[in-house]
């Protein structure tokens, strides 16, 4: 993997090309988390931020929902989600 994994702890896969690092897990809920990641797939790196659940309040599997961009596009995202906090503060609560 091409990214440095000085932030994240790294789980490797089978495959040498393929792997993970997590970056943050987080509670949704009681049943879901959320977790970010970069993954790699066939050489690419992927920003995985994705939602895990579980049944028996210890083992996490993951679910469909979740975004999966390439790292290209984390710039982007970012920018997005600044603009979006920004505007959530000025909203009346």
């Amino acid at each position: 993997m091409s990214l440095p994994d000085a932030t994240g702890t790294r789980t490797e896969k089978s495959s040498k090309e393929d792997g993970e690092i997590l970056f943050g897990t987080f509670d949704k809920n009681s049943t879901e988390r959320i977790e970010v990641k970069i993954t790699t797939w066939k050489c690419q790196d992927y920003l995985d931020i994705r939602i895990f659940y579980t049944s028996n309040g210890k083992d996490f599997m993951p679910t469909k929902k979740g975004i999966t961009v390439n790292v290209e596009l984390i710039p982007k995202l970012t920018q997005a989600l600044k603009k979006a906090t920004v505007v959530l503060k000025e909203i009346p609560k």
